[in-house]
């Protein structure tokens, strides 16, 4: 008898050792929690942990009161529903690895489970907008590329989206109920920007007029309009754009420009604009009586307006450098009355004839300017220094992605973007390429990647190198931060040396996160086709990316024109 009562007892401790709770392994924590309900007929599907909160899926749609979060016994968070629900999100700050109670009080009663939260955040697509149909281009050339841009108002408010075929469109942001659209042109919509108050919007295109619009928000009532085409020429052949548009507080801030192709020489017109946002006033123009014979793309603002920096190159035909008016290759510094503080000139790289100038930048706060030799070079400037003593004041020059020799076979990564936000110089390297120099009949595709191709590489003022990551494909356009400069949402086309279809979407990277850089890449989310524009609310709740199609070699058209909602 005392056998049997033993072998009952150690039948009872093992019981209570596989039904009872255990500790969850601390280094396993899965981005999708499966839980069952403790309310047989209210069950709970899933819990996904994402950047800003917590979605709770039930089984099915009943009406749901509130579901609140606890950490231990304490109440951190609530959400008041009062409405038919399949899916509550739950707005609060979590900690990865962490244990938290999730109860929802539904008419059928309530419900709760405890949950580890994970170490990353998923994503959770909440929106899709179908946009209008296009002709692919082809995956095998990023100039081919359709384009378009997305971008939340400051207050979060509204969603725009300008398109490929000249469509400027409004939504409500979290229901993606349109507000208005207008039909602008039979050009693309190249830039756009919201002034800081979310009332007014101001587009820039590319078509035979080259015009810059200013429109109200919400309506989409057009307040003024400017064209860029009388004073820096136009023909249907050459058009001129507005290649990019930033308002700083009342202030407008655009470069116009436009190119033609000559038998023995690349021409080009461009001009920088400061308008006043209300009005349409214009400012000044840099030059006041000129046009710029480079080309300019791009131009950046310190958040003051104090300081405005561009930068110009021009295509040398027959390997030649031409003589230009304006300093070729050089990064430029005009003051917030549109003069001319400094200019630098870059040196030229091996396998150049002259510097091509990327997209660089300049920080808020005015102290650095950042300018970038597509070939492969970042430069740092002290800006505050070089206007006080009139002297150049490189702090440093990084070698990114300069040309290198793999079996006597030159190639470099495109450094298409470099960054200034907070402490951190951030350089965006696209594809791969051979130099025009050293292109032949045998190799006019690089062969093989350059090691600093496809990457985000991260510094700080110094020049340490803070963290890196290989994005394996190609960002056509520029990086957009989160208001408090936490995460980095970073659009990813195609690879045109590895033709890998699978790296197409949107990479979103948690600054915040200690570690390198494995730790730092928050999610990746995507998309068939190719991400060619992304961005994110002013309060982190939502991101905005545009995926376009591309055309294969055989013909398939891989992807839609349209934009995913993910929170």
């Amino acid at each position: 008898m005392k056998k049997i009562l033993i072998l009952i007892l150690i039948i009872s401790l093992v019981a209570g050792c596989i039904g009872g709770k255990s500790e969850r392994p601390k280094e396993i924590a899965t981005e999708i929690e499966k839980v069952s309900s403790q309310v047989e007929n209210v069950k709970i599907d899933s819990i996904i942990f994402t950047r800003t909160g917590t979605q709770v899926n039930l089984k099915e749609e009943v009406e749901v009161t509130f579901a609140n979060i606890y950490d231990n016994d304490t109440k951190i968070a609530s959400q008041n529903v009062n409405s038919k629900a399949k899916d509550v999100f739950i707005d609060f700050k979590w900690e990865p690895k962490k244990q938290y109670k999730i109860e929802v009080q539904t008419s059928n009663g309530a419900t709760s489970s405890s949950v580890y939260a994970p170490g990353k955040p998923t994503a959770i697509k909440v929106g899709e907008i179908k946009l209008e149909n296009v002709d692919p281009g082809s995956i095998n050339s990023t100039l081919n590329n359709i384009k378009g841009v997305v971008k939340f108002s400051p207050d979060g408010k509204y969603l725009i989206v300008g398109t490929h075929t000249g469509y400027i469109k409004g939504f409500e942001t979290g229901t993606n109920k349109i507000v208005f659209e207008k039909k602008l042109s039979e050009g693309l919509i190249y830039s756009l920007d919201i002034s800081s108050d979310s009332k007014y919007l101001v587009v820039g295109e590319e078509s035979f007029d080259g015009y810059l619009y200013a429109f109200e928000l919400p309506s989409g009532n057009e307040v003024w309009r400017f064209r860029s085409g009388e004073e820096i020429g136009s023909d249907i052949k050459n058009k001129p754009g507005i290649r990019r548009v930033i308002i700083k507080g009342d202030t407008t801030y655009v470069v116009a420009c436009r190119t033609a192709s000559g038998a023995d020489k690349s021409y080009y017109w461009a001009r920088v604009y400061s308008l006043e946002t209300k009005t349409g006033n214009i400012l000044w123009k840099f030059p006041e009586n000129d046009t710029i014979d480079l080309s300019i793309y791009w131009l950046d603002v310190s958040s003051d307006g104090k300081y405005i920096t561009f930068s110009g190159s021009s295509y040398p035909k027959g390997f030649v450098r031409d003589i230009r008016k304006y300093k070729d290759g050089a990064v430029h510094v005009l003051n917030g009355e549109g003069k001319l503080l400094w200019i630098y000139e870059l040196a030229v790289l091996p396998y150049q004839v002259i510097p091509w100038m990327g997209k660089g930048s300049i920080s808020e706060d005015g102290k650095y300017v950042l300018a970038v030799d597509y070939y492969g070079v970042g430069y740092l400037f002290d800006n505050e220094e070089i206007t006080k003593t009139g002297k150049a004041s490189l702090l440093w020059s990084k070698n990114i992605s300069t040309a290198i020799e793999i079996s006597g076979i030159p190639i470099y990564g495109s450094l298409n973007y470099g960054y200034i936000f907070g402490d951190n110089i951030v350089f965006n390297v696209g594809n791969t390429y051979i130099p025009a120099k050293a292109k032949s009949t045998k190799y006019n595709k690089a062969p093989i990647e350059h090691p600093n191709a496809q990457s985000l590489i991260v510094y700080n003022p110094e020049g340490d190198l803070l963290w890196k990551w290989r994005v394996e494909g190609y960002a056509p356009a520029a990086m957009s931060t989160s208001k408090d400069k936490r995460f980095i949402i970073l659009p990813i086309a195609q690879n045109i040396v590895s033709g890998n279809l699978d790296v197409h979407g949107v990479y979103v990277f948690d600054n915040a996160a200690q570690g390198g850089a494995t730790s730092k890449l928050a999610y990746i989310f995507k998309t068939r086709g190719l991400t060619v524009s992304a961005d994110i609310s002013s309060d982190g709740k939502y991101i905005a990316a545009l995926e376009i199609p591309t055309r294969l070699e055989d013909g398939t058209v891989l992807g839609e024109y349209k934009v995913h909602i993910l929170r």
